[in-house]
């Protein structure tokens, strides 16, 4: 349709009924009814015309790929045909109605829809509502988000497989909420297609079956992504903060700034901050030592 949608009702059965009431007015005897009746053809003939007169709507832009977040994004409505000075105009974004409220940061007043501090939820289907007498039209844009996924969510998976038992371990695909429209998810381990839903139940039997799972997302803008979880039975332990291995790191760094001061042939190297940090760290150290 060369960029246009259009959602056009007519009420046409309206016009039909009220030209065959038209034709069909008994002509009056006296002359004050005449002269009402007249009056009344006149005023049924005016309503006739405006409500038989259609008209289609077409937003512009008609379509929109956004992937970042921008200061501001404005949607028009445009007419094929003339409504009339009684028309009525709103909007809704995924079917919700949006406020006619230029304090809001999206508003729809009028023809023209604001979207301030545009948000990537925002995205998806806006639609210009416009009701004249007998007609309604709806012309529609679209803004579309390329697929994201969180890349915060961890990668890395324990799963705790003790002997022969059973262990069970359900993955989501972490696709951000914004990317319009939802894209189609394929999970694969090996080659092999697990699932194709949002989220995958894994059970495992084994160490064998332990690895790598990929989520793909992909939904027609951008390329596809891929995040990879690794399922392991090895339980991460970081590094416990005690006494002794806070020791253990400053005593390596004190050793590193030293051997940096040593290769300085300048004698500013003396008055530095760092030569007086070691040498205050190594007296600390020696009398630590020796109490």
């Amino acid at each position: 349709t060369g960029g246009r949608n259009l959602e056009h009702t007519r009420f046409d059965s309206r016009c039909i009924v009220m030209m065959y009431t038209l034709l069909h007015v008994p002509f009056c005897s006296t002359q004050r009814f005449h002269s009402t009746a007249l009056l009344s053809i006149l005023l049924w003939t005016v309503d006739v015309f405006v409500s038989c007169q259609s008209f289609d709507v077409e937003v512009f832009p008609n379509f929109l790929i956004v992937s970042n977040p921008r200061e501001q994004i404005r949607f028009q409505c445009y007419y094929k045909g003339q409504p009339s000075t009684l028309k009525k105009t709103h909007w809704t974004h995924n079917g919700i109605i949006l406020p006619c409220n230029e304090t809001k940061r999206i508003f729809g007043c009028s023809d023209t829809l604001v979207l301030s501090h545009f948000q990537l939820n925002d995205s998806g289907r806006y639609k210009c509502h416009v009701t004249d007498i007998g007609n309604t039209s709806v012309g529609w844009g679209e803004i579309c988000v390329p697929t994201l996924l969180d890349e915060s969510v961890t990668s890395t998976v324990y799963v705790p497989i003790n002997g022969n038992a059973n262990a069970t371990v359900t993955l989501r695909c972490p696709v951000l909420t914004g990317t319009y429209p939802k894209p189609q998810v394929v999970w694969r381990r090996r080659g092999d297609i697990l699932s194709t839903d949002e989220s995958v139940t894994v059970r495992l039997v084994n160490t064998g079956q332990l690895g790598h799972i990929d989520c793909i997302a992909y939904n027609g803008y951008g390329g596809a992504k891929v995040k990879r979880f690794n399922l392991t039975d090895k339980k991460y332990r970081p590094l416990a903060t005690t006494a002794s291995n806070v020791a253990r790191i400053e005593t390596f760094n004190i050793f590193r700034i030293a051997n940096t001061l040593a290769t300085d042939t300048s004698d500013a190297k003396f008055t530095s901050p760092s030569f007086v940090a070691v040498v205050i760290s190594l007296t600390y150290y020696v009398i630590s030592f020796v109490t």
